[in-house]
């Protein structure tokens, strides 16, 4: 594919970094390659993604914004300050995975204030009223998605 001069990159959704690496150093540092898991983002980011592509990245944009940072910086981060910001993302994660990730991650961005409503459109599954609180307790109780969160939060 980094032959043909009509595509310029790829977006690479693998837990597999080796891999990741493997096309960098197959196709070379003007092929671009963005990292498509967000439970890995560090991960992908120090395996030479150019960037990454996630749907997480709205709920918790404070989050992977300071994460780019580092990962940016001229002076690399104490992997241990990265392992953690990481870790707080997959919390949020881990908990969404239990759910239908769509339509999870539209209601979290209504109760951050970030969108007007929730409704999702067949076949995506509408919550429940259980689920709907579920949900609801884990975004108040959750400290990363508060202080990294999209908006204002409506508490809806």
């Amino acid at each position: 594919m980094s032959r043909n001069p009509q595509c310029i990159g790829v977006k690479f959704t693998s837990l597999n970094l080796f891999e990741m690496q493997q096309i960098r150093v197959r196709c070379g540092s003007e092929f671009l390659i963005f990292n498509g898991h967000d439970e890995i983002y560090s991960g992908g980011a120090y395996a030479g993604a150019d960037g990454a592509i996630g749907s997480t990245f709205n709920m918790m944009p404070g989050l992977f914004a300071q994460m780019y940072k580092l990962i940016a910086a001229e002076e690399r981060p104490h992997m241990p300050t990265l392992q953690e910001m990481q870790s707080e993302a997959n919390e949020v994660i881990a908990h969404m995975i239990q759910f239908d990730v769509i339509p999870y991650e539209k209601y979290m961005l209504y109760l951050q204030g970030v969108i007007s409503s929730w409704a999702v459109r067949q076949p995506l599954k509408r919550f429940t009223v259980k689920e709907c609180e579920q949900i609801k307790a884990f975004y108040v109780g959750s400290d990363v998605l508060c202080r990294h969160r999209s908006g204002t939060g409506i508490g809806h």
